[in-house]
């Protein structure tokens, strides 16, 4: 669904209605969460 696929930064549906499959955005923060994974490792070492 072109319409639905114009949200940004929310989690959404955005498979058209009649679709056989649901398709859902997860916004994510890889950058966070790779610092604290390090944070993680180095104060474990």
């Amino acid at each position: 669904d072109s319409e639905k696929n114009n949200c940004r930064g929310k989690e959404q549906i955005i498979s058209a209605d009649d679709s056989a499959m649901t398709v859902m955005v997860v916004p994510t923060n890889e950058e966070i969460t790779i610092g604290r994974d390090t944070k993680q490792i180095v104060d474990a070492l």
